[in-house]
């Protein structure tokens, strides 16, 4: 009785810790370091650095595979699940916003507007991912960015967080520019411009398409998950999105045992779990 008693309060302590705060998150920070080294070794081997530069192709999967990081790097520093502190979240989360040509601040709101009123076709500003077909995306994708604005304005965020947004986004053209200047334009959109827009198509379908799409908007039922071990490191394991939408504390590498330690209650709770790849 008494091992009993003891393998069940062992159980419960991990099952605690993994919904604990890491304090520090070293996979994620790692994450961050291997994206911006992935990106600067890129561009190096594409402008000849290394020798003979590849073909553009091979600059484009490259940066393609480094920026699918860029997602859960800023996504932890929203969730403030890299430091304890608002501030070092922030640095991450600017650090992994900017690869994706991203306007960190906004996207903080917006997503927090999207947990708070996730599904819901009035109020969820990521909703405009989920009317229609995912290869109709970047067909829906000025109005739904306008959406976005226009909801994140609605909560008064303060003016400084505009203006870093901004300043951010200079720095873009500002790169190409350089890029132009310098004679190496070409090997800048092989190894960024092209993979940018790859990983944003990648990171709409797994990310907010797959997992919510045709579902309502009620906690434990407005997102799927997808037990399915291959996945995870395609994925970063947000095939188990619908755990970070219960949990949003949760660091990311830690949704799969989250989820075998939560999986009877998200049962009951009427969490849609699949075993195929279907947004069904």
């Amino acid at each position: 009785m008494t091992g009993t008693r003891e393998r069940h309060e062992a159980t419960a302590q991990e099952s605690a810790a993994l919904f604990a705060h890491p304090g520090v998150d070293v996979a994620t920070l790692a994450l961050c370091a291997l994206m911006w080294g992935g990106l600067v070794l890129n561009l190096l081997w594409a402008v000849g650095q290394f020798g003979a530069p590849p073909p553009a192709w091979v600059s484009v999967a490259l940066g393609v595979c480094c920026l699918n990081l860029s997602f859960t790097v800023w996504h932890e520093g929203v969730h403030d699940n890299v430091f304890r502190a608002r501030l070092g979240n922030d640095v991450v989360g600017v650090l992994g916003a900017f690869p994706a040509m991203l306007p960190y601040f906004m996207i903080r709101r917006n997503h927090h507007l999207h947990h708070e009123h996730t599904n819901d076709p009035e109020l969820d500003p990521d909703v405009w991912f989920l009317q229609g077909s995912i290869w109709t995306l970047p067909l829906r994708y000025p109005a739904g960015v306008a959406r976005a604005r226009r909801r994140v304005a609605a909560t008064n965020p303060p003016r400084w967080e505009g203006v870093l947004d901004r300043l951010m986004l200079l720095l873009v053209p500002a790169l190409l520019a350089l890029g132009w200047y310098g004679g190496w334009i070409w090997p800048l959109v092989w190894c960024w411009v092209v993979p940018k827009l790859v990983a944003m198509w990648i990171h709409a379908w797994y990310v907010n398409w797959l997992p919510h799409h045709g579902l309502p908007a009620e906690r434990f039922r407005d997102t799927r998950i997808f037990p399915l071990g291959w996945l995870s490191p395609l994925m970063l394991c947000h095939n188990y999105h619908g755990l970070h939408h219960a949990w949003q504390s949760v660091a990311w590498h830690r949704y799969p045992a989250a989820f075998r330690a939560k999986r009877e209650l998200l049962e009951k709770r009427g969490t849609p779990i699949r075993t195929e790849l279907s947004a069904r």
